[in-house]
């Protein structure tokens, strides 16, 4: 953040320490057309955002720096006396490995908060006037480390609309829709960049606490939902300036639709990882006269969510066939489709016959991010199949799941899981044990984002 120009520095600061995001719903969103309002919104938005994650970044740096592993090394604990037989180089060894663990997180989050600065500052760069004057000398001179937001923000007159916005030409809109899906390509790998920081965290909280486990930190979560917001209104207005209806709003599309792109999507994952793949069946729901088949959703979210509640559905199926020596093809999964107007909810079940999760702590951490099942984590490298495809992962990332519920809750929908201890009957078909696994979407647009 050094390397900012002092008024670049000052707006990132300011806006860090002040929550000033909005919200719209489904509905807001989709009514949106492309003009140089929503444009300014969008990106001002998007902004304010980049602040605040940058702002989420150094306080976790600041979190980490805090900790000491000195509780780690017996030398350095008051009132413990150490073994004889235990030599002091290995004590030694020890204690550098723990702060290089810490050294190494760090560094992961300082990059993190380089990426944050600087495409912070390709947004500011679009925002301010072109005919703003400069800071003078004296200004200048001052450290970011001393700017009080509260002392400066009657000094700093707010800027007037760029040239880019009151001009709004066709190479205004198509600079800001590569900005847009700039800012979208430069945090690709954020979410896999932080799952890889949370668990080098967990595993440095181990050596450092081992009589005290440390749940993750709430900011780790909120740097991710902020992460999804950032990528809904860069998809949004990418949508708009392709005129897109709706932009990265679906509007009352056929769920059935979704579900089958899931499906298919699922059975090519679980078909490249196991070479073979359970039979899926839909349930039918058409004698229900209330029955409500299009929704307006984030197609991408939901397709997401789908893919990886099937996923999970199929290689639990898997697994079971693996067990039992008699098989010879994975027990069927089932979907049913139920819609319920007095709740105005849309719930999609996906029932497996599998192995199932039968503690209620190993369903809790189906959902904690980073945390996997999986005895190897995925490898994009290894994982390379030629020079243009990757084979995607069945699991051990540990982030589908609880991005999914991140995805579906941010407009007031939901992903649960529920174990299955005994048989169960719909109409003719009788189903096994296993886990149920639903995904609850409302069915009113009006719902406002929930931060």
């Amino acid at each position: 953040m050094n390397r900012l120009a002092i008024n670049l520095r000052q707006s990132l600061i300011s806006k860090s320490l002040r929550d000033s995001r909005k919200t719209w719903s489904l509905g807001e969103m989709a009514s949106m057309s492309k003009n140089p309002t929503v444009a300014e919104t969008l990106l001002t938005e998007v902004n304010q955002r980049l602040a605040l994650q940058h702002g989420k970044i150094l306080e976790m740096i600041n979190l980490l720096s805090a900790s000491s592993s000195s509780s780690s090394s017996p030398s350095q604990s008051k009132g413990v006396i150490r073994a004889v037989n235990v030599p002091v180089t290995q004590s030694s060894c020890s204690h550098d490995g723990i702060e290089k663990k810490k050294e190494d997180i760090i560094k992961k989050l300082n990059l993190l908060e380089t990426l944050h600065v600087d495409t912070f500052a390709i947004t500011e760069h679009l925002l301010s006037s072109t005919t703003a004057s400069s800071p003078n000398q004296e200004e200048t001179k001052t450290s970011h480390l001393d700017f009080d937001p509260s002392q400066q923000s009657s000094k700093l007159s707010l800027p007037s609309p760029s040239i880019v916005f009151s001009r709004f030409s066709k190479a205004d809109q198509h600079l800001l829709a590569a900005t847009f899906e700039q800012i979208r390509s430069r945090h690709a790998s954020t979410v896999e960049n932080m799952a890889d920081i949370v668990t080098e965290w967990r595993e440095y909280n181990l050596q450092v606490f081992p009589k005290n486990k440390k749940d993750d930190h709430p900011l780790v979560e909120q740097f991710l939902k902020d992460r999804l917001g950032i990528q809904l209104l860069c998809d949004h207005y990418v949508g708009l300036s392709k005129d897109k209806k709706g932009g990265g709003v679906s509007i009352n599309v056929d769920f059935h639709q979704v579900l089958l792109e899931a499906i298919t999507e699922s059975n090519h994952v679980c078909d490249a990882n196991f070479g073979i793949v359970p039979q899926v069946h839909i349930i039918s729901n058409d004698d229900d006269k209330n029955q409500v088949n299009h929704v307006t959703l984030i197609r991408p979210w939901v397709h997401h969510a789908l893919v990886e509640l099937f996923k999970n559905g199929m290689a639990s199926s898997v697994q079971k066939m693996m067990e039992l020596a008699n098989r010879h093809n994975p027990p069927d999964l089932f979907v049913r489709v139920c819609s319920h107007r007095e709740r105005d909810v849309m719930i999609c079940e996906i029932i497996d016959q599998g192995v199932g999760i039968q503690e209620e702590k190993a369903l809790q951490r189906a959902f904690q991010f980073a945390t996997s099942s999986s005895r190897q984590r995925w490898d994009r490298i290894q994982e390379q199949q030629s020079y243009a495809m990757v084979r995607s992962p069945i699991s051990s990332l540990g982030v589908g799941l609880p991005l999914s519920r991140m995805m579906m809750q941010k407009f007031g929908g939901d992903v649960t899981l529920k174990y299955r201890s005994k048989p169960i009957q719909i109409g003719s078909i009788v189903i096994d044990t296993g886990c149920t696994a639903c995904l609850h979407l409302p069915l009113r647009d009006g719902i406002e984002e929930v931060l």
